[in-house]
């Protein structure tokens, strides 16, 4: 079973320059959940079963939160790389208190300012 999810995340950071070129931040993140699907799919014994469903948002967390961690290091005057990890710290699934299930994510990007 895949779950798939579309949420609009807001991060709030703070971020401090250790030396230069070199900046780590962390702070929470907020998540909006605006919409997902989930997919199911079994086959063998000469059968085949392969189901979509939407997700109802009476089925998730609607408002999710998290910690994010990460740095940022400058390659050139206006280039730089980042990696962020952002977890979860409560469950996505409304429906039933036996499931915890929670966000994992792990980013990397390359930042490109026009004017610095």
């Amino acid at each position: 079973m895949a779950w798939n999810a579309n949420s609009l995340s807001v991060p709030v950071l703070v971020g401090l320059d250790v030396i230069p070129g070199l900046r780590v931040f962390a702070g929470p993140y907020f998540d909006i959940f605006l919409s997902g699907k989930t997919m199911f799919e079994v086959s063998g014994g000469g059968f085949s079963i392969d189901e979509e469903e939407d997700i109802e948002s009476e089925d998730v967390t609607t408002l999710a939160f998290g910690i994010t961690l990460g740095a940022a290091y400058s390659v050139l005057e206006n280039l730089e790389i980042e990696l962020r990890m952002a977890r979860g710290l409560n469950s996505l699934d409304a429906t039933d208190d036996e499931d915890d299930i929670k966000t994992s994510v792990f980013s990397a990007r390359v930042n490109f300012y026009l004017k610095k």
